[in-house]
């Protein structure tokens, strides 16, 4: 499956811009920093849940959910976000979550995942953390499995 396509079944589409007014809220709130690029890719990407690999899920919703299949950003730690911002001496901001199922079905895992101010992904994991040159680049190499295989050599 091409990444057009896990964007396009997630419920993306070209010249898509969502309100993100609520997601603000929540970023001031937890005192999160909010950049232009955070605010670029929510706007494009926000809301959305994407299956971008067969047992990885991309989840940019900002809903409150009761069940163990979704998360949402109240659940980022700020402790965490210190964490990532010592590691690389940079500022960022949470932008998702990836889940990680076993059998599609039971989350088994589930990594942070955070821009910097400067729009390269950073992703807080069980493995480490791990760098991407931009949110394109890391939906690709997440979405074609290259994920823990390319990242622990970034």
């Amino acid at each position: 499956m091409s990444l057009d396509n896990i964007l396009e079944d997630a419920g993306w589409y070209p010249g898509r811009e969502i309100v993100i007014d609520r997601m603000v809220a929540i970023f001031e709130q937890r005192k999160f920093k909010l950049f232009e690029i955070t605010k670029y890719i929510l706007t494009l990407f926000g809301d959305l849940y994407l299956c971008v690999h067969e047992n990885i899920r991309l989840d940019l919703r900002f809903e409150i959910f009761d069940g163990d299949d979704s998360f949402n950003y109240v659940n980022f730690s700020n402790s965490s976000v210190e964490i990532v911002e010592r590691f690389f001496k940079d500022e960022i901001s949470p932008i998702g979550l990836l889940a990680f199922l076993y059998e599609g079905r039971e989350i088994y895992s589930v990594d942070e995942v955070y821009v910097s101010k400067y729009g390269d992904i950073l992703v807080l994991s069980d493995l480490g953390i791990y760098r991407f040159v931009d949110f394109n680049d890391f939906l690709y190499k997440v979405g074609y499995g290259f994920y823990h295989v390319v990242a622990s050599f970034i």
